[in-house]
């Protein structure tokens, strides 16, 4: 059995469940899979496939990642792993294809082409070349110019799609059909919309507003009229958290990097959204 490690520590309606994946001293941009088809890690110049075998992940095959140009030192990067086991993962100006069936494929190519952020609803987003952020243009585009982001997320409910962008200027802003709706200040550049069986059905998890060689912490929200609430305890780690996203395949789970200040090693979770009892 996999440990999971809980922000539990005092009664709450929400608690944020953590399962441990893999660890490695380079930096994990993205991981995407499952038990079952396996882990798709996405690093730097590499990605590799790793399986379970006795309760542990372990790597197996890896492809390099082919690009002509220097990559920017704070380097992001998304891998999205279908069904079928094809792949697509997006560096800045680099998108590579391939499949993960029978032998790890990899077709990388020198692309300015949107990455996404969500895909119910789809939405894309450009990323900036030589930047560690998106420029703000979208697919399909939106009312009004929307200011550079680090990462962006859809909230579903009821009353319609709220769009949330964590802005490179520290502001959390939400935007609806109609353009902008408000704005959240304090939290930090990441965040991710989960689906659960608590609350609402939606919540909202976003990182802290830290220094980069600092700890950190994700925080649960209940979203509201458009106004945040906190939900549950926050979950602590040993560092800087350095990725967040919704699994493609799986809205009830996110995958956290963090880099451990003790170890420098980074590691990687499973991030979702459990009702305490």
């Amino acid at each position: 059995p996999v440990a999971v490690a809980t922000s539990e520590r005092a009664p709450s309606p929400f608690v944020l469940r953590r399962i441990p994946l893999i660890t490695q001293p380079e930096p994990i941009l993205d991981v995407d899979g499952d038990e079952r088809a396996g882990l798709l890690v996405l690093s730097s110049d590499r990605l590799t496939l790793y399986s379970l075998q006795n309760g542990r992940w372990t790597a197996g095959q890896n492809v390099a990642i082919a690009h002509q140009h220097p990559f920017p030192r704070d380097l992001r990067g998304r891998v999205v792993l279908s069904r079928d086991g094809s792949y697509v993962a997006h560096l800045p100006g680099v998108t590579c294809s391939g499949s993960i069936q029978t032998q790890l494929t990899a077709n990388c190519q020198e692309t300015d082409d949107p990455w996404p952020l969500s895909f119910d609803p789809p939405m894309s987003g450009f990323f900036g070349a030589a930047r560690n952020f998106f420029t703000g243009a979208l697919v399909p585009a939106q009312e009004g110019k929307l200011p550079p982001f680090y990462t962006a997320a859809s909230l579903v409910q009821p009353t319609g799609v709220t769009w949330l962008f964590s802005g490179v200027d520290g502001v959390t802003r939400l935007v609806g059909m109609t353009g902008l709706v408000g704005s959240i200040p304090g939290w930090g550049s990441d965040l991710a919309v989960l689906r659960s069986n608590c609350g609402s059905g939606t919540q909202v998890i976003a990182s802290r507003a830290s220094e980069l060689n600092a700890p950190d912490a994700l925080q649960a929200y209940e979203v509201i009229n458009r106004e945040p609430a906190e939900a549950g305890v926050p979950l602590e780690f040993a560092g800087p958290i350095t990725a967040l996203w919704t699994v493609a395949s799986d809205a009830s789970r996110a995958t956290a990097v963090a880099r451990n200040l003790r170890t420098g090693i980074y590691e990687a979770f499973s991030i979702s959204v459990a009702c305490s009892r």
